[in-house]
């Protein structure tokens, strides 16, 4: 018994030290599924562990001020304060109390702001250095924001970017650039804040920082706004509020007061016809992150993208949708493979050649990543980050020579504006472009024509043959960062394909949607509860309450956890009899 209750513990510890510990990876797999790991965590802690508590109390503090529910973030965060302080980690204390002071501006407790002010600046003035120093800094800038002392605010957050620069602390160093433009946005200086929001918006695209990603798309709609460009505004502020969706983040009412959004959109929607806003905003909700952060950066060319006649702005989109549809494999000259194994066909055979080693391979694979290309440092960096400036130049023509040869030749990789990208006007297919589209085009139809959304998420299942470049052996944090992405993807095209599925009463399909998600990721209890809901639609409820208990046992054995209270308020509904 006692060896049973010894290994319970260390369980417990084991769970708590694991999901404090990714405070980053929540931010990319989800907020929601972060809070739920973290409550379950800490409600079973018994407070052994003080550091690891602090800790994970910080994290979910940070997700529930960005879920809106501020009195318990402060709460919980006022908890880890007190903790980092009886551990004697002032590093801890000024990551927590910057957080605590968020949740006091953003919650709008403004009663609570001078208390947390004093206690910030006290730290400042003490021993604090490095990465606590900035990111408190960068919160603290925030409190004269709000009392309109814009030139106090501006003075604190250049120290704070100063420092990140520094300490090439760039995710912080995004927060503060963002917030120095919306200030030059208020201030009346619209060049300087749009470039300002640029500069950061580049930053927060290599980071690949989605709650990021949607914080510059809703700036650069309204810095959009203010140039005049209704239809892109609206294409912004839709993706913006997508991702916000997808992530279940809202927009605080410190972030609506120090910004003109809600008239911004009040004077596009007055510039558009209903039609052309509904056209321009459902193409912005249709985009992914990386399409999103891209479109913000690029230079609007296209007439229809600067007036808001209906007819154009709807043929402009009907055109951005057609120029996003990728080349069909069966007509390709060259067809590139990056989901499960690596390969690459030219004129339907395998390239063969002794240039084909494996940097050549990784190039290719690195510059299809990003349509706009890569700088020739950028590239080294992610190749050959140990390399000198004189072994990255050998290395690197040696590689762009042997890619560029098995392909076809030179015009494959093109070299313009100081930077290397694949030629997209050849002939080629891409399954990652193509199960991207699909999975774009379904959210984009899940509403008006949910048969035709179905079909393109039955596409996106076939074209993920596995995970991305799962046998290349690539080592770069690029490579691993598109991994991880479109292994979300994948995920969520496999609920939304069950979601529609069984809206359309098709449920042993949905079930076996559901079962491939399971198979994805054996821990997705959404996944597991709509496996059980479609089971029970079938007639098969005793199936489905198999399927609780295997759930339960599997929880248990691999996390020392129990299901979330949805699952759980779902047995009981299908062992009563009730619909789930």
């Amino acid at each position: 018994m006692e060896a049973e209750e010894d290994s319970r513990e260390r369980a417990d510890e084991l769970r708590l030290r694991l999901v404090a510990a990714l405070g980053r990876f929540w931010d990319v797999q989800g907020l929601e599924e972060g809070k739920g790991w973290l409550e379950v965590a800490l409600e079973r802690d018994a407070g052994r562990y003080p550091a690891v508590r602090a800790k994970a109390l910080s994290g979910l503090g940070w997700i529930l001020h960005f879920r809106r529910d501020y009195a318990r973030a402060i709460a919980v965060l006022e908890e880890a304060v007190v903790l980092h302080k009886e551990l004697g980690d002032k590093s801890g204390v000024a990551f927590a109390l910057a957080n605590l002071g968020y949740a006091v501006l953003h919650g709008g407790f403004r009663e609570r702001v001078p208390a947390f002010v004093e206690e910030g600046e006290s730290l400042m003035k003490g021993d604090l250095d490095g990465h606590p120093r900035a990111f408190l800094r960068l919160i603290l800038a925030s409190a004269p924001i709000e009392e309109g002392d814009l030139d106090s605010a501006v003075s604190q957050l250049e120290e704070s970017l100063a420092l990140c620069r520094e300490l090439g602390d760039m995710r912080v160093a995004t927060i503060s650039l963002h917030t120095l433009g919306m200030i030059e946005l208020i201030r009346g200086d619209l060049d300087r804040g749009a470039a300002t929001l640029e500069e950061s918006a580049r930053i927060t695209r290599e980071l690949k920082d989605r709650p990021g990603i949607a914080y510059h798309a809703w700036a650069l709609g309204e810095v959009n706004a203010l140039r005049g460009r209704p239809v892109r505004a609206a294409r912004l502020w839709g993706a913006a509020e997508a991702l916000r969706e997808q992530m279940g983040t809202y927009l605080s009412k410190f972030d609506l007061a120090q910004s003109r959004y809600e008239q911004g959109l009040a004077d596009v929607r007055a510039a558009l016809s209903e039609a052309a806003f509904e056209a321009a905003w459902t193409e912005g909700r249709a985009m992914s992150p990386e399409q999103a952060i891209d479109y913000a950066l690029e230079e609007p060319e296209a007439p229809h993208e600067e007036d808001g006649d209906a007819h154009t702005v709807a043929a402009g989109a009907a055109v951005v949708r057609e120029d996003a549809r990728p080349p069909a494999a069966a007509e390709a000259e060259v067809r590139i493979l990056a989901l499960g194994s690596a390969r690459v066909e030219r004129s339907g055979q395998p390239i063969d050649s002794p240039d084909w080693i494996h940097k050549s391979r990784e190039l290719l694979y690195l510059v299809l990543s990003r349509p706009e290309g890569r700088t020739k440092e950028q590239i080294g960096l992610s190749l050959w980050p140990e390399a000198s400036t004189s072994q990255l130049r050998s290395s690197f023509h040696d590689t762009l020579y042997r890619l560029r040869k098995p392909l076809g030749g030179k015009e494959w990789i093109s070299f313009r504006k100081g930077r290397y990208t694949f030629e997209r006007s050849l002939s080629y297919s891409y399954d990652v472009e193509a199960f991207e589209w699909n999975f774009s085009e379904a959210r984009r139809l899940q509403s008006e024509a949910p048969d035709q959304a179905i079909r393109h998420l039955k596409e996106v299942a076939d074209l993920y043959r596995g995970d991305y470049l799962e046998d290349l052996a690539v080592e770069g944090e690029w490579a691993f960062a598109r991994q991880e992405e479109l292994r979300r993807t994948y995920q969520e095209a496999l609920l939304l394909l069950g979601g529609l599925l069984v809206a359309e009463e098709r449920h042993a399909e949905a079930a076996d949607a559901y079962r491939k998600a399971i198979s994805h990721d054996s821990f997705l209890e959404e996944a597991h509860r709509g496996l059980m809901r479609s089971q029970a639609a079938m007639g098969e409820r005793g199936r489905a309450l198999r399927h609780y208990e295997e759930l339960v046992r599997l929880l248990e054995d691999q996390l020392g956890s129990s299901p979330a209270p949805e699952t759980v308020a779902l047995h009981e509904h299908l062992r009563a009899g009730e619909e789930g």
